[in-house]
């Protein structure tokens, strides 16, 4: 049995292998929808010659294979892309925390007088609330404790903690104090949230009245604007940059005109940073020593989602597997090309035995044409100047071949240099 070579064209399939290093689905920079090159499935399939299909029959399956490939790389590429817009914006989500107020009576005494202990702690409601692993505090500014300044004076009636660069978090507040007398005593403990992305209060009730809320972020307040100017098409159809104001707005900015980059500083004036604290009122009633008297208060908390956090690990573990897979890749690369050499080595003394065996003469003048390119090559006498000042001299397949290959040995050699840099970092 024989096999037909001659029509085999090898030298596509090496461009294809050697190429695969540097398409998209090995780069680990983020990769743009548009950037994408849909059309190299049928590029494949145009340079698989049915000559190979007859040779090797699981070529077929092989390309079918890349194909598949392409377009499950596509669909990753974007996914990767919607995850990477998604993780730049502010994700955010209202959890319940369970506020617990706490006073028990101590056994110590000060003469007839008697020692309390108030303790004020919280954690979220629903039991799957353990992502959130920061402590109490994190999602507060300062927790102060007021109690009653007629019994205990101006100077020692206030107490807390406020967040500084030397205090730590914490997992709750509590204090001890003397009671002094035998009735109720009234405090109150003042809770300041620490927004983040911070808050804002509109003062102005045009405003307000305008963009429909009355407190959110810098970010919240300027799209609630910027929707009622699209929603009553303002914005000047010829200068994008220009709103013509209407009635409302006329008051609010004090022109019939505004330009989209003053509207910022106008919005800065009509609101006010949000510090209103949540005040909590609490009575300690004398009990007996060890008795412990609780009261629960439910609030509204904002905490980053933890899918922000899952999808950015997702894409630094996709990172670091591209990274350890391209390495693998590089190496079968490597022995790809051997194999495909050796091919294209065999190919090239195919054709020249079969042509000696059809044309003897012939085929013996291109040997020889052959062994003296060689010989040129060898002992460097190759190299013609007068042919080398002409364009077309540069165009011949050995020079090709050669350009191609130091690009590729180059661009080798930086991306295992950059390989270094992003390890270390």
């Amino acid at each position: 049995m024989t096999f037909n070579l001659t029509n085999c064209k090898f030298t596509n399939f090496t461009s294809d292998f050697s190429s695969a290093p540097q398409s998209s689905q090995f780069s680990s920079q983020p990769v743009s929808y548009e950037s994408l090159n849909f059309d190299r499935s049928a590029d494949l399939c145009q340079k698989l010659d049915p000559s190979i299909v007859e040779v090797i029959p699981e070529a077929k399956q092989y390309f079918d294979l890349l194909i598949h490939e392409l377009a499950i790389d596509a669909k990753l590429a974007r996914k990767k892309l919607v995850i990477q817009e998604a993780i730049k914006r502010p994700m955010r989500m209202n959890k319940k925390l369970r506020v617990t107020i706490s006073d028990v009576f101590t056994s110590k005494d000060v003469g007839a007088l008697t020692m309390f202990r108030l303790a004020v702690k919280g954690k979220f409601v629903d039991s799957e609330s353990k992502p959130y692993g920061e402590k109490f505090s994190t999602y507060f500014k300062s927790i102060i404790l007021i109690l009653d300044e007629k019994i205990y004076g101006p100077s020692n009636h206030i107490m807390g903690w406020q967040r500084t660069p030397e205090n730590g978090e914490t997992d709750g507040f509590q204090v001890e104090q003397i009671l002094t007398t035998n009735d109720e005593l009234q405090c109150d403990i003042l809770l300041a949230p620490d927004f983040n992305p911070m808050k804002f209060k509109v003062k102005n009730h045009l405003l307000k009245m305008i963009i429909g809320i009355n407190s959110g972020t810098l970010e919240e307040i300027y799209e609630c604007l910027w929707l009622y100017i699209k929603s009553h098409r303002l914005q000047d159809p010829i200068n994008h940059q220009v709103i013509n104001c209407d009635k409302y707005l006329k008051h609010l900015f004090g022109r019939v005109q505004v330009r989209n980059v003053e509207i910022p500083s106008f919005i800065f004036l009509s609101i006010t940073p949000l510090d209103n604290p949540i005040v909590f009122h609490h009575v300690v009633k004398p009990r007996e020593p060890g008795v412990s008297h609780e009261v629960h208060h439910d609030i509204e908390i904002e905490v980053d989602n933890p899918c922000k956090t899952a999808m950015a690990n997702f894409l630094q573990k996709d990172a670091l597997m591209e990274m350890e897979d391209r390495q693998k890749i590089d190496l079968l690369d490597e022995k790809i090309s051997k194999i495909i050499g050796k091919l294209n080595e065999t190919k090239t003394r195919y054709e020249v035995l079969d042509e000696l065996i059809k044309d003897p003469i012939n085929g013996c003048k291109k040997w020889l044409s052959i062994q003296e390119h060689e010989f040129k090559l060898i002992s460097n006498t190759m190299f013609k100047f007068e042919e080398e000042r002409r364009a077309y001299h540069y165009y011949q397949n050995v020079l090709l071949q050669g350009v191609h290959s130091y690009i590729y040995g180059e661009v080798q050699k930086k991306r295992k240099e950059l390989e270094k840099i992003y390890g270390k970092l």
